[in-house]
């Protein structure tokens, strides 16, 4: 288990839905063909793009699998729209049906545990001010450095699992790239402790030299829009 961070946790978690190479392709057969995006779409839509084109739900806390499968199921039609809509084209050029088959063929989940709050309002409510979700993931560097640290219990985690179990951070709602890389370099001390007291909680086992540099060699900070709060809705309770 993954140690919590130091932080103002928000009583919330992240979820993020990403289109995979699955998605991709029916993108290239489906709206190509309806002429929204140009014929080079193959080489634009990259492993990068897709991820940039995630979508982060705000979710409750949830105790245990069943209540997330049970939240899921009861939104499902309401997430499964929301991720319809941050793409730039008509719902009737969505040839999948609405099933959870479909979702799960077509968008990978990561879920994020702990939601650390660096909006300006204490409460880092998304009502009280426009938020983005920025994910701190760890790279081969840091993958390197948990097995040098000697922590045990992530022994024998795999890279592409390990980048599953990072940080989501509320952000500001950045209007350029150069607005959230400046962010992230104003903040640079903060994330660094959020993403490695993740992993571990001994300070002295940390990398001495943790500069903004770095700090894009050890993790990828990408953030997510749109960002869609759940909270406020309930998940239900399965009949005993």
């Amino acid at each position: 288990m993954l140690a919590q961070p130091h932080e103002t946790l928000v009583r919330a978690c992240a979820l993020l839905l990403t289109p995979n190479q699955e998605f991709k392709e029916w993108l290239k057969t489906a709206v190509l063909s309806e002429n929204l995006f140009p014929a080079s779409i193959d080489i634009m839509i990259d492993e990068e793009a897709l991820y940039n084109h995630s979508v982060a739900f705000i979710t409750p806390v949830f105790h245990g699998q069943e209540e997330l499968t049970d939240f899921m199921d009861k939104h499902y039609e309401f997430i499964f729209n929301s991720l319809l809509l941050a793409w730039p084209f008509s719902m009737a050029a969505w040839k999948h049906s609405p099933s959870r088959q479909g979702l799960g063929e077509l968008f990978d989940a990561a879920y994020y545990f702990y939601l650390v709050n660096m909006l300006n309002t204490q409460e880092g409510s998304t009502k009280e001010a426009a938020c983005s979700v920025t994910t701190i993931r760890p790279k081969r560097a840091c993958f390197e450095w948990i097995h040098q640290a000697g922590i045990d219990e992530l022994e024998d985690l795999a890279l592409d699992l390990l980048r599953k179990f990072g940080v989501a951070l509320l952000t500001p709602s950045f209007q350029s790239a150069e607005e959230e890389s400046l962010f992230i370099q104003e903040h640079c001390r903060r994330i660094w402790e959020i993403g490695l007291r993740c992993y571990c909680e001994d300070e002295s086992l940390w990398p001495q030299e943790r500069t903004y540099e770095k700090l894009l060699e050890w993790f990828d900070c990408v953030t997510c829009y749109p960002v869609v709060d759940l909270t406020q809705m309930r998940f239900s309770k399965k009949a005993a």
